[in-house]
């Protein structure tokens, strides 16, 4: 595990995208303040200076990147259970990468891939996560929350991060090893379970039904009767 840290930056994740081939597996850039944070489907993290953890890391192991189907979810899983061991705090992880207290967002997930020559040589995580800022745009399309908000009061990020790093390091190499904690915590705890919701599949606008996470971590959904499977990336939710 190697550790970068800045005041500012654009992206701690295209900091690793233009710095990719001189950095070692596990990799971690954090920062106080990202000005062009990224999340799914092109949407922007928002959020303020020195309040939020905020950082990506980078697997270069060519054993564990096959997995990439259970990382975004060990990512979220791992995060849920240092919340619940550090402060007591319960969540629900929103399939793929979100992890939501009490409904509300409070960190968000990107996992991207790195291409070399035509084929993934390493994948890139980014992660936000809400610690103790207490308000948010109005704008924003999903109701959000924070530690802080939830704790009732502020929260040490550094000690947090370092956790978070830890627990990472040490849970997400176990997926070579046929680790499952993780899958089996989001079908436990999956916010949109038996939800009605709207979703975009194939650029189509659906109202859908959630029914579950399968074992290959694709979504279970009932869409005009019939049941379906879908992964990441071929879906986005709407309200």
């Amino acid at each position: 595990m190697e550790l970068i840290h800045f005041e500012k930056i654009d992206s701690t994740s295209t900091y690793l995208k233009e710095q990719f081939s001189s950095l070692s597996d596990f990799t971690f850039v954090s920062t106080n303040y990202q000005s062009a944070g990224r999340g799914r489907q092109g949407r922007t993290w928002v959020g303020e200076k020195n309040k939020n953890l905020l950082f990506s890391f980078v697997i270069k192991d060519p054993l564990l990147i096959p997995y990439f189907k259970d990382i975004s979810l060990s990512c979220a899983y791992v995060l849920a259970k240092t919340l619940e061991s550090m402060f007591g705090i319960s969540s629900n992880i929103k399939w793929p990468n979100d992890v939501y207290i009490n409904h509300k967002k409070t960190c968000g997930i990107l996992l991207e891939s790195h291409m070399e020559n035509g084929e993934i040589d390493g994948l890139i995580v980014g992660i936000g996560i809400n610690v103790n800022q207490t308000s948010f745009p109005s704008v924003l399309i999903y109701p959000v929350t924070s530690i802080a908000l939830t704790k009732g009061g502020e929260v040490d990020i550094e000690t947090l991060k370092q956790a978070l790093y830890t627990n990472l390091v040490s849970y997400l190499p176990a997926l070579k090893e046929g680790k499952k904690d993780h899958l089996e915590f989001a079908k436990k705890n999956n916010e949109l379970l038996g939800k009605e919701v709207y979703a975009e599949i194939s650029g189509e606008k659906k109202k859908v039904k959630v029914i579950g996470i399968d074992d290959d971590c694709s979504l279970i959904l009932e869409i005009d009767g019939k049941r379906t499977n879908v992964i990441s990336g071929e879906i986005s939710f709407h309200v």
